[in-house]
């Protein structure tokens, strides 16, 4: 199987990317605002979660948070 991304890239996503984005810091008790999220499209998703934690001065004891964001992200859309 092969699973490719090509949400915003090739296909109108109508945001459900960065809505899951969203949804999945929300569940970590993470407020981040859509504004902040959007223009992380494009970035692998990995990369876009450490920039927000970063940018929030929030540790990696999370590196089992940013895993699970990860996760929640992908299930998401």
């Amino acid at each position: 199987m092969i699973v490719c991304d090509i949400a915003g890239t090739t296909v109108a996503d109508r945001d459900f990317v960065a809505a899951s984005f969203l949804e999945s810091f929300l569940s970590e008790g993470i407020e981040v605002g859509y504004e902040e999220v959007k223009p992380l499209m494009g970035f692998r998703k990995s990369e876009a979660i450490s920039m927000v934690l970063e940018a929030r001065r929030i540790g990696f004891d999370e590196a089992s948070r940013s895993k699970r964001l990860g996760g929640a992200v992908q299930k998401g859309w």
